[in-house]
């Protein structure tokens, strides 16, 4: 296979949109029943708190949490003004992590196919994928017009280029009677509640997704396909025999490897195939990615061999970043490079694969120390935060506690309550590597106590007369 290929699939309780190129997958979407994403839904919220301090409000938007609004994201004239209990059109920017609520922004933005239209204000813009100056004098003009004819803001999305002025202005006028509709509930809207829920996955499929690049949407779901059809042809009716519905008893997702290749996407390791291999950190201030040369040695000098090599990893980290939907500051330790027309090289190479994504990506350069710096914008939970929790064990640092710190713990704790007076007959039960670790301590000062060992575990019990009184 080759080109670009959207499969959608509905399983149980979830539907899933991947993104392949050239058979690797590159994108990859859910929406699962109960849990639909927030980013883009437009609430009325309330404002409860504003903290000065902070140059923030708390707005409820009916949610568990309340969202976070800038005061810089508001519009000059509510800057001032805002209040507890005052209602307002609200739209979730970025959804929250971890205590965090969702950052939402006043200035509404909703989109069509063609174009976005801007409610508040009077602005006409252009995509900057869009490159030739002729096509972006055209739909420049195309925004301008219908700006100064409906008093509301447009900007030219790519999928413009090319689009006859009469399908330009019929999406923006679809857009703008669906705004006169979310104004007119949000003006009598007396409690937080949404609004205007984003696109579904199938609707975002076909206007976002589908393009002259796309060969095909792929899905062996007849409901899907008929979702799909009908929104191809009100959308992008010229596109819409691109559509496939495949009969297959193999699930679509199996036959593409979807999920194999979603496996090797959440593990910290990624190799390359040239033998070296990518370690991905994701904290919760930034995500760090190492290239390692590991097994790769190349066939000529060290030079050429070092730059071919962050080349290639440059390529799979651009790859990456759109299929685990990292987002924020992102630092890359490049194996290093010494002359400064390599280290260009790479960089123009890193740049030219970051552009393929959707989301906007800022290659900032070479620090001091040699690390490369960019940001990606973040728009929701990366899927390691969608798709994991913090493990029980380790809390999420991804280490836990050593054979021999389980061992000294038990026996610290046989010995507190030694201190205190306890001289209760003990039995400690520990996975057999504690276990040892635990005998070649010799307990014997502390009384009796026989240590068994049960399992593989890195835990312990500490039990007496066969009742459980600690476990750890």
């Amino acid at each position: 296979m080759t080109g670009k290929v959207l499969l959608m699939e509905r399983a149980p309780g979830e539907v899933r949109l991947a993104v392949l190129e050239d058979g690797k997958l590159c994108e990859l979407y859910s929406e699962r029943a109960g849990s639909a994403g927030l980013t883009g839904n437009i609430y009325a919220g309330r404002v409860e708190n504003v903290v000065r301090g902070m140059n923030a409000a708390f707005v409820d938007i009916g949610l568990k949490r309340n969202g976070f609004l800038s005061l810089d994201d508001a519009p000059p004239e509510l800057r001032g003004r805002l209040r507890p209990g005052q209602m307002l059109p609200v739209q979730v920017e970025r959804e929250g992590a971890g205590s965090k609520g969702p950052r939402l922004k006043c200035q509404l933005s909703i989109a069509g196919r063609c174009s976005v239209l801007l409610p508040d204000f009077r602005y006409a813009g252009v995509s900057k994928k869009i490159e030739d100056a002729a096509e972006r004098d055209r739909l420049f003009g195309i925004a301008s017009r219908l700006c100064e004819a409906h008093g509301s803001g447009m900007i030219a999305r790519t999928e413009a280029e090319g689009a006859p002025r009469a399908e330009i202005e019929a999406d923006y006028l679809r857009l703008l009677a669906d705004w006169r509709r979310i104004e007119a509930e949000v003006n009598h809207a007396s409690a937080p509640r949404l609004i205007r829920a984003d696109a579904d996955l199938a609707l975002k499929a076909v206007r976002d997704m589908l393009s002259e690049d796309v060969e095909r949407i792929r899905t062996d779901d007849a409901g899907l396909y008929a979702e799909l059809r009908a929104h191809a042809l009100a959308l992008a009716p010229e596109l819409a025999e691109r559509i496939e519905l495949v009969a297959c008893e193999t699930p679509l997702f199996d036959l593409m490897r979807v999920d194999h290749q979603l496996d090797e996407a959440l593990s910290r390791r990624v190799n390359l195939k040239s033998g070296g291999n990518l370690v991905i950190d994701e904290t919760e201030a930034l995500t760090v990615i190492d290239v390692n040369s590991a097994k790769f040695t190349g066939k000529r000098e060290a030079r050429e061999t070092i730059l071919r090599l962050n080349c290639e990893a440059a390529e799979e980290i651009a790859r990456q970043l759109r299929l685990r939907d990292v987002g924020g500051i992102v630092i890359v330790d490049f194996i290093d490079m010494e002359d400064a027309e390599d280290r260009e090289a790479l960089l123009a190479r890193f740049r030219e694969a970051v552009a393929r994504d959707s989301n906007r990506v800022n290659v900032l350069g070479v620090t001091a120390l040699g690390l490369v710096e960019l940001t990606r914008k973040r728009e929701r939970l990366s899927l390691l935060r969608q798709w994991t929790r913090d493990c029980s064990a380790c809390g999420g640092s991804g280490r836990e506690w050593s054979y021999e710190s389980v061992a000294h713990r038990a026996a610290r704790e046989l010995w507190r309550r030694r201190r205190m007076g306890d001289s209760s007959a003990y039995r400690i039960v520990a996975g057999e590597r504690v276990a040892q670790k635990l005998r070649a301590l010799d307990l014997r000062a502390l009384g009796p106590v026989r240590v068994e060992a049960g399992g593989d575990g890195g835990g312990f019990e500490i039990c007496i007369d066969e009742e459980t009184e600690l476990k750890i």
